[in-house]
């Protein structure tokens, strides 16, 4: 409709600061207002005759969805993961391995004595998460070195870890939110299958409507 036309163009107006500059604008270009309707339309036709001849005809069954996220289950697993603080005592080239090591043995006594984590972090860490007391956020299983994933892991919520030395120095951890490895429900995940299944079907509908186009029509070539 050509007041479909208008609304298209309406939309590209409001892009500009006013009609009288986007008429400028064309004046400049040397564009003829109706050769912008005139691809306004044919894309609004090439929109409609593809909904009607691809979208509208593809179908998900209900037993579709659920075949597939019994088939997939690995997609919708949410791996186990542990929201963090951290606490870190460099040991710089050169520099002291007892030393460091005594002090956050240290740390670690203040802390099992009641002092708050994210306020000796902010006091004491020497890691980037000292300015925001410590918090690392959430992590994965697998995201951090493998010496603190099979440390972090084992702690219950509200647990302080012991000492982890790494490269780079002797880290304290304290798990605050743990959530175990778990399996999407069906009814969580059903709008991501039905569009990811439409958009597959809608793919293999528009090759073949496509093809038969080819087949039905004559093309030539000069």
């Amino acid at each position: 409709r050509e007041e479909d036309v208008d609304d298209k163009l309406n939309e590209m107006i409001a892009k500009f600061p006013s009609e009288e500059k986007f008429f400028m604008a064309l004046k400049n270009e040397g564009i003829a207002l109706e050769s912008i309707r005139d691809k306004y339309r044919e894309r609004l036709i090439i929109h409609k005759l593809t909904n009607m001849e691809v979208r509208a005809k593809v179908v998900i069954r209900p037993q579709e969805l659920m075949d597939y996220y019994n088939n997939n289950k690995q997609e919708f697993t949410e791996v186990e993961e542990v929201k963090l603080k951290t606490i870190l005592i460099r040991v710089e080239e050169g520099g002291s391995d007892e030393a460091a090591r005594a002090r956050i043995e240290e740390i670690r006594t203040m802390l099992v004595e009641g002092m708050d984590f994210g306020r000796l972090a902010l006091v004491t860490s020497e890691g980037p998460e000292a300015r925001i007391k410590g918090d690392i956020g959430f992590v994965k299983r697998g995201e951090l070195l493998e010496e603190v994933d099979k440390v972090i892991f084992r702690l219950e919520p509200g647990e302080i870890s012991e000492p982890v030395r790494t490269e780079i120095g002797y880290h304290l951890f304290k798990v605050e939110v743990k959530k175990e490895s778990r399996v999407k429900e069906f009814k969580e995940v059903r709008r991501y299958i039905e569009d990811k299944l439409f958009q597959q079907k809608a793919v293999t509908r528009f090759n073949e409507w496509i093809s038969k186009l080819e087949e039905d029509v004559y093309i030539s070539v000069k």
